[in-house]
């Protein structure tokens, strides 16, 4: 028997929001939130093998690409205060190394990681609210 799978070796874009946002507990113990945008393309010369292995697109997504992601982040934000999230030069220092990670090879998938965004990182709106006040007041 053979089974056909159609695979694009076009950049695909996956948003990491809703149920597939991902969430963390912060050092001080404050529950957030990330989404974002992955984008990505696969290996051509390695596509048979993921698909023989790894299963179509939609499961690419949810073995490999998701959970690389959720994994790094749960590990690097419960390294930080809340208050780390709040602020713009803070998040940067959070993208450059989830990117990087990110990009480093993996056998046998071998996918390309194109870009990386992170669009919103939600916390509680108590914390925020005060640490915008003083970034006002400042």
């Amino acid at each position: 028997m053979y089974r056909a799978t159609e695979m694009s070796h076009q950049s695909q874009q996956f948003q990491i929001s809703g149920e597939d946002a991902i969430s963390f507990l912060t050092s001080d113990e404050f529950a957030g939130e990330m989404e974002g945008t992955l984008e990505f393309a696969l290996d051509c010369d390695k596509a048979a093998l993921r698909t023989h292995r790894g299963g179509d697109m939609k499961d690419v997504i949810k073995k490999i690409v998701l959970p690389r992601a959720r994994g790094f982040r749960r590990i690097e934000c419960s390294n930080q205060p809340a208050t780390a999230f709040i602020m713009g030069e803070t998040r940067q220092r959070f993208l450059n190394p989830f990117e990087a990670h990110l990009r480093e090879p993996r056998t046998p998938w071998d996918l390309a990681i194109k870009s990386v965004l992170i669009r919103n990182i939600k916390v509680p709106s108590e914390i925020a609210s005060v640490i915008g006040g003083r970034e006002v007041t400042v």
